[in-house]
């Protein structure tokens, strides 16, 4: 009889025993099934995009594109900016990143700077006082504001 009660006793503690390891791992799966819904979550409602210096230029620059795909003969494009080096070759950083960045986000067209004998231009405007109009011999096709224009060359 003492045998029976000791074996008892011990399926009783194994039984226990698996229990608790059966919570154990409930529990365990319950914080892990939380963790993945809450990074989905956060992934379903992040933002698109970003807020660094692309996301803002592409923002500036979409209708540009979109506006240089309709066009023929848009390989080339004259860049004109009204920062300080844009129309010569010793370009300040600041201008080099612009014109970059603008080159970057507008592919497959090619900016060129200072080429006035291209039909189109784009024009990158940071000073609100200049009039755009009085930019050598270039008009203004299209005006997509924050500075961002298409032009034409008048000679052509």
């Amino acid at each position: 009889m003492i045998q029976a009660e000791e074996k008892n006793a011990s399926i009783l503690k194994i039984k226990r025993s698996l229990i608790l390891h059966l919570l154990k791992l409930s529990i365990l799966l319950l914080i892990l099934g939380l963790t993945v819904y809450n990074s989905i979550e956060s992934l379903r409602n992040a933002p698109i995009g970003g807020s660094g210096a692309s996301t803002i230029e592409e923002m500036r620059l979409s209708n540009l594109k979109k506006e240089l795909g309709n066009l023929s003969n848009r390989d080339n494009i004259n860049y004109i900016g009204d920062r300080p080096g844009t129309h010569v070759k010793d370009i300040p950083d600041l201008c080099m990143e612009e014109y970059f960045l603008s080159q970057f986000i507008l592919v497959p067209t090619i900016l060129e700077l200072g080429n006035n004998k291209l039909t189109w231009a784009m024009g990158n405007l940071r000073n609100p006082k200049l009039d755009p109009a009085d930019i050598n011999h270039w008009q203004i096709i299209k005006n997509y504001g924050q500075g961002v224009l298409l032009l034409k060359n008048r000679s052509r």
